[in-house]
């Protein structure tokens, strides 16, 4: 489970998203906390990267597998300061599986609230904390508090540990495309008697925040008596590839390169 907290005031909006299946053993942990004030409760829906729930569909004979969101729970709730730190833990130890897809929980400073039904502003946009967190008296007050605020490199630790893609998840890809193209693809010009093998090499890249798939693909046609049976249209199978890889909903680039021997 990933943390990202921005801190600045006494006051707090938390949002965790979760497994759906936790969200009643979160709730339930909370009010035995003591926590007693209103939960926002949604349902939300997205995909990290690569990452989703597959669904296979058959058409005209072929099989195709695609990638769909994953379904999660969101909970949004204000809590102060004193809080902050149990609620945290309790989220953490509720919702947590061990297994990937836990969720995150982002903690962000509320500058004030106002309840419809009352026309007042929470105690996150009173004077007194205003006053507190200006100027010295702020610094002072994180520093009592022990809080550091995020610096560049914490920023661009969070945004690589939640957006960039390690050395697993790129080889996790490459097989998950090797398998994809030699199932639907080149095994199906084996069927179709018009190659006699093939080699595959994928490999996978992320840049500037971009996928490149890198596919070297060597096809050895059929041949009679030393005589390619059918022709091979290098271009059409560049375009199958990309179209198959396409089908991941990724951002990417694509470097196909074909050769027949």
């Amino acid at each position: 489970m990933c943390i990202l907290i921005t801190i600045g005031d006494i006051v707090y909006l938390v949002e965790a998203v979760l497994r759906p299946e936790r969200t009643a053993d979160v709730i339930a942990a909370l009010t035995k906390f003591g926590y007693k004030d209103d939960i926002l409760i949604s349902d939300v829906k997205g995909r990290r990267r690569e990452v989703g729930d597959k669904v296979v569909r058959e058409y005209r004979g072929h099989t195709f597998v695609m990638n769909v969101p994953k379904v999660k729970t969101k909970m949004e709730f204000i809590i102060e300061d004193e809080q902050l730190e149990d609620i945290i833990n309790i989220i953490k130890e509720t919702a947590k599986t061990g297994h990937y897809g836990d969720g995150k929980i982002f903690v962000y400073p509320v500058a004030d609230s106002m309840p419809k039904s009352k026309g007042a502003l929470s105690k996150g946009s009173n004077k007194e904390t205003e006053k507190k967190c200006n100027g010295n008296e702020r610094d002072e007050l994180l520093k009592k508090l022990g809080i550091k605020l995020p610096d560049d490199d914490f920023i661009e630790n969070i945004i690589n540990e939640t957006f960039v893609p390690d050395k697993a998840e790129l080889r996790e890809m490459e097989k998950n495309a090797t398998e994809k193209l030699s199932k639907n693809l080149f095994d199906m010009l084996k069927e179709q008697d018009i190659i006699d093998e093939y080699v595959l090499d994928v490999e996978v890249e992320y840049e500037n925040g971009a996928y490149i798939y890198k596919c070297k693909i060597c096809l050895i046609p059929k041949r009679s008596f030393g005589i390619i049976k059918k022709k091979i249209n290098i271009d059409s199978i560049r375009k199958r590839t990309e179209d198959l890889l396409n089908s991941f909903g990724i951002n990417a680039k694509y470097d196909i390169q074909v050769k027949i021997y």
